[in-house]
């Protein structure tokens, strides 16, 4: 819209186009994941026999952390050697994984209670209860 009414086009409107996705995208994973707002492919465990859905749910859950928290850590190890910039304007790239980086870690941190409370309901049948309500259907 402002392209059209300034009669030419913007520079670098691309790169600012991603680096707000980047910061959106990283910033929404793990509010999404406590809100429940994520689709989750739970019809398999469903169909398991007895405890079998619920020992899949919380290796599920433990397997999750483990791999979020890998990637946090690593994108928190990459941080300092990040030199890079985009080409049109070199806006630096370093803020921008910066920012990823804290919502990776708002998402592990999603991850881990998620999983904690999971392991809590395979010994106590009302936490048991209130985790299988918030199943996805």
């Amino acid at each position: 819209i402002i392209s059209r009414a300034l009669g030419h086009a913007i520079i670098g409107t691309e790169e600012y186009v991603c680096m707000g996705q980047v910061i959106l995208i990283a910033l929404a994973l793990g509010y999404t994941h406590h809100s429940r707002g994520l689709v989750y492919v739970g019809f398999f465990m469903k169909k398991l026999p007895g405890k079998c859905p619920w020992i899949a749910w919380v290796l599920d859950a433990w397997i999750s952390v483990a791999v979020c928290a890998a990637w946090a850590y690593q994108s928190f190890v990459r941080l300092p050697v990040v030199r890079q910039t985009s080409n049109m304007l070199t806006i630096p790239f370093k803020p921008f994984f910066l920012i990823m980086s804290i919502g990776i870690v708002i998402y592990t941190l999603s991850q881990l209670f998620e999983a904690i409370k999971c392991t809590v309901g395979c010994f106590h049948r009302e936490v048991r209860e209130e985790v299988i309500e918030d199943w996805p259907s």
